[in-house]
């Protein structure tokens, strides 16, 4: 069987495609330049034969026609670090990135998509589960939500052989770039200022082995949600503080005060929290993992045994850190 893969070179990405090369199918993997090649990313490919290196750009149709000669399609590209996610580039990525990799496979060959857990903000239940007064919530202008949930209609309209998975906020060592690891960095420090909201914690292997077996499973065209224990900011500091031994407090900010403080500060060049992250910390992103555990096999640990694993390899690296001066 020949594979196709987009965002194979970053956070969960990487990680989908060692579960990939473990098997005995061709992966063929889209990147845009060596330039996003990690460390991670080198580890995975080293000394493996059913691994082809595409370059490429899901924007550009021409560069990824070799997925038409593939069985199954895994899109995981996206912009994915605060700072990155409420660009047109994260727009044109999801929608017209994803537009054009259906296009070129067809509808009959499995296609996974991997979304967010931030798609559910145009879900018709969404606004029943906030605390907000959500009718005066511009959702078009939380593009990440946006480019997600229009990547998933997308691919509803193209494809017959479809899973779309929603992952939740996804934790776990070796986060280099400090993508959700930052969180437990600031959370660490005291007093740790929270907002009012939630989050479904995971974990990027329990993540990326589900999405592996998304691309094999008999089941086709139905959405999942991959989350875990679903916990307040409030709890997501008091956990960290937990099993990290550092801290004893937070204090909780409202959505609208803190988004307004960080606007308003961020003009004078203060920033106590990237603007992005708190835009959509305000929300309760609570999922039901159960129909993926049901069906896909899906296992998740507890948010503190997540999230110890990233405090002790934030310690190994700083100890190591530390030596190399």
């Amino acid at each position: 069987m020949k594979i196709f893969i987009t965002g194979a070179t970053g956070f969960v990405g990487s990680s989908v495609l060692k579960y990939l090369l473990e098997t005995e199918n061709e992966i063929f993997v889209l990147y845009r330049s060596e330039k996003t090649f990690s460390e991670q990313f080198k580890a995975v490919i080293q000394n493996k034969t059913n691994v082809n290196l595409v370059k490429g750009d899901v924007l550009d149709k021409e560069s990824m026609k070799i997925a038409a000669e593939c069985d199954v399609t895994l899109f995981l590209a996206c912009n994915s670090r605060w700072g990155t996610l409420e660009t047109e580039s994260t727009l044109n990525i999801a929608t017209v990135g994803t537009r054009n990799c259906l296009e070129i496979v067809g509808p009959n060959k499995r296609f996974v998509y991997v979304s967010s857990a931030a798609a559910m903000m145009f879900d018709a239940d969404f606004d029943q589960k906030q605390f907000l007064e959500m009718d005066k919530i511009n959702k078009n202008e939380f593009i990440y939500s946006k480019a997600k949930y229009g990547a998933e209609q997308i691919v509803k309209e193209l494809s017959q052989n479809y899973v779309i998975l929603r992952p939740g906020e996804i934790y776990d060592r070796e986060d280099f770039q400090l993508i959700t690891a930052q969180n437990v960095i600031d959370y660490m420090r005291q007093p740790a200022i929270c907002i009012k909201g939630g989050v479904s914690i995971t974990n990027r292997q329990s993540v990326a082995k589900t999405i592996t077996e998304a691309a094999f499973t008999a089941h086709s065209n139905q959405l999942y949600s991959l989350g875990g224990d679903n916990i307040t900011i409030g709890e997501l500091a008091r956990s960290i503080q937990k099993v990290s031994g550092h801290g004893h407090m937070y204090f909780e900010l409202g959505y609208k005060f803190a988004f307004k403080m960080c606007k308003f500060l961020g003009k004078f060049g203060i920033k106590l929290f990237e603007l992005e992250a708190v835009k959509y910390c305000g929300f309760n992103w609570f999922v039901d993992s159960e129909p993926a555990k049901e069906k896909l096999g899906y296992v998740v640990g507890s948010s503190e045994e997540i999230l110890e694993e990233v405090v002790d390899w934030l310690n190994e690296r700083t100890k190591s850190q530390k030596q190399e001066k």
